[in-house]
């Protein structure tokens, strides 16, 4: 993973990032702000996951398609935003 760049406010959370990789599981990356408080992006079985928990709150999106293939070897950036409500 090469030039991670994290930027936001209190109002969205923006994550930019390169990775290459041949592995269909693994962590891209973890950011923990206290008890159970977290974000954390991953790859999956191939697919990409980000999850976001604030205490009760618990988000979970997927990224699955056939014609993205994240475990190819090749260099791939990676946007991953998350507005807050």
């Amino acid at each position: 993973m090469t030039s991670t760049l994290l930027t936001g406010n209190t109002n969205s959370l923006q994550f930019d990032m390169s990775v290459r990789t041949e592995y269909s599981d693994g962590i891209l990356f973890f950011a923990y702000g206290g008890r159970n408080v977290y974000l954390y992006a991953e790859i999956r079985d191939g697919a990409l996951q980000l999850a976001y928990r604030q205490d009760e709150l618990q988000t979970l999106v997927r990224l699955e398609a056939d014609e993205l293939q994240l475990c190819d070897g090749q260099w791939k950036s990676l946007t991953l935003v998350k507005v807050c409500q």
